[in-house]
């Protein structure tokens, strides 16, 4: 099975950025290690990157309170900084951010540009499934199945309010303990 990875969307927003100062919201453990600096060693050299940690977002996305009064103050603190530091970029560098990309969006205003990896990452999958030979050639709409650690009920009635799917198939999972 392909598997595509997601990285937070510094090239686009390098290179869509005209101020050069781009401000990166996400959790704290993507900005630890290698990876983010090497992103940004890669494709942004040259850019200003603010990065903003953003604890409590992921959790209110699992509950679904993406518009909550909560949420909205939480969002506004962690774009303050970035509005502060005249980024005329936003890239929301967690998966689940995508679903506070419209309150970002009205947070901000209409002269900052809010991006996230999901286009790139579509992209690279169709193009991972036609090498592979592996598109749906029916005329038959497939289904996203979920995993979840969390208790399914739950989680479906969270992905059902996020995605607009009435009937999402969500399956619980365990994970094997860790070893001693």
């Amino acid at each position: 099975i392909p598997f595509v990875g997601m990285v937070p969307a510094v090239k686009p927003a390098a290179s869509t950025s005209q101020s050069r100062r781009v401000g990166v919201m996400a959790t704290s453990a993507t900005f630890q290690g290698e990876m983010f600096d090497d992103l940004v060693q890669r494709f942004a050299s040259d850019v200003e990157i603010v990065r903003q940690v953003c604890p409590g977002l992921v959790q209110a996305v699992e509950k679904g309170q993406v518009e909550s009064p909560e949420t909205i103050q939480l969002l506004a603190e962690y774009v303050r900084p970035l509005v502060e530091a005249r980024v005329d970029t936003i890239v929301l560098g967690c998966t689940h951010y995508v679903f506070l990309r419209s309150a970002v969006q009205r947070l901000v205003g209409p002269n900052v540009a809010v991006i996230d990896s999901g286009r790139a990452v579509a992209r690279q999958t169709a193009r991972l499934l036609r090498e592979k030979a592996l598109l749906n050639a029916s005329d038959n709409k497939g289904r996203t199945h979920y995993f979840t650690t969390g208790e399914a009920e739950q989680v479906a009635g969270v992905i059902a309010r996020l995605t607009g799917d009435t009937t999402p198939l969500v399956t619980g999972i365990s994970l094997p303990s860790p070893a001693p």
